[in-house]
């Protein structure tokens, strides 16, 4: 087995009374773009912060190609890390920005030229390299600070919500800039960000960190299908957590007692459960279909009053309620809420799979 370019092991980092990162052990590999997701406190930025060398851990080791690094300082690790502020030197021109990581290693004028106008190349920004950096947009700053890091050709790239004071529009563009040069270079890239659909557009695997401690890694597919605890579930998309009592398995379903009736469950989804105890499980709002009537094609279905809704631009969120209280969640699109008529109207069934349900932990 190859030996991982980045290593957590049993890493934690304390500030007096308070546990920022708790137990971290996670390795990440050559060329794999991995992102850090969590809500404001979770530990992300202090981890990442800890690889760049701007923190020391008070427990365990991070390793680099199996080397521990605790003690090294930030400018021996060749861990360069663009900021969430970007950090540039308004005093200096572009150029002299992208320059300035070369300039400290001690590379010629002429050849520090020649390749910070390459990179300034490469992002599409050659035409701004005598401005000011003031002079610039947010999009153009951000690729001047992309140009200043990777014009040292690091083997690691790691960026600490470097995105956040962008427009929508200029985030998206971003995000493609960013996935083509990691794809293109084949530098990995350490991602934190609080954002899900930064971090599912991008990354390779995602780390789902909260109160300093790992919760689930995985790639997007696997965290928005299968959550596997309650933190997650709620986390990540639009899911709808309910529950029940193990009653029967009939032909690979289980069956739960539930509030309103039962629940069904294929087998397979059910399996880490336990019988004797009550269970849960997950089933993600773009699975839960509505309609007027009840439907015999679906292993599921719930009579429901409509309780709010929520705009999403080609879809609608739909947030219902059964006769016990029970909430649940449907993604609806524009088209399917044609036939649906007057929401305000009547009574709505919401209906899923047994196989789209997804058993979570306690």
């Amino acid at each position: 087995m190859s030996e991982s370019l980045v290593e957590f092991r049993n890493v934690s980092k304390h500030f007096d009374d308070y546990t920022a990162v708790d137990n971290l052990n996670l390795s990440i590999e050559q060329g794999e773009f991995i992102a850090l997701m969590g809500s404001s406190g979770c530990g992300k930025t202090t981890s990442l912060r800890m690889l760049a060398g701007f923190e020391e851990p008070s427990e365990g080791e991070v390793l680099l190609r199996g080397k521990c690094i605790n003690h090294l300082k930030s400018y021996q690790r060749n861990t360069p890390l663009v900021w969430q502020t970007l950090a540039l030197f308004p005093f200096l021109s572009v150029v002299e920005n992208v320059e300035f990581g070369l300039r400290m290693q001690k590379v010629a004028k002429p050849e520090r030229r020649k390749r910070a106008l390459k990179w300034l190349d490469n992002l599409a920004i050659a035409e701004f390299a005598e401005r000011r950096v003031d002079q610039l947009s947010g999009g153009q700053r951000q690729r001047v600070a992309l140009a200043r890091t990777l014009v040292t050709e690091p083997e690691i790239l790691l960026l600490d919500e470097p995105l956040s004071a962008l427009d929508s529009n200029m985030v998206v563009h971003m995000q493609g800039v960013l996935t083509e040069l990691q794809r293109e270079l084949g530098i990995t890239f350490i991602y934190v960000t609080h954002s899900q659909s930064e971090a599912f557009a991008m990354a390779d695997r995602v780390v789902i960190m909260n109160e300093g401690r790992v919760q689930q890694i995985g790639s997007p597919k696997d965290l928005y299908q299968r959550p596997n605890n309650h933190f997650v579930a709620g986390f990540v998309g639009k899911n709808n957590i309910l529950g029940g009592q193990y009653k029967s398995e009939h032909n690979g379903i289980w069956v739960l007692a539930g509030n309103d009736g039962d629940y069904k469950i294929k087998a397979s989804e059910a399996e880490p459960a336990d019988r004797s105890a009550a269970t849960d499980f997950a089933i993600s709002a773009d699975r839960v279909f509505v309609s007027r009537t009840v439907n015999s094609d679906f292993d599921n279905q719930f009579l429901c009053r409509l309780k709010g809704e929520e705009f999403v631009g080609s879809a609608v969120v739909l947030y219902l309620e059964t006769e016990s209280g029970e909430q649940i969640i449907s993604l609806v699109t524009q088209a399917q809420m044609e036939v649906l008529g007057d929401l305000k109207k009547g009574d709505y069934y919401a209906h899923w799979q047994s196989d789209h349900c997804h058993i979570i932990k306690p």
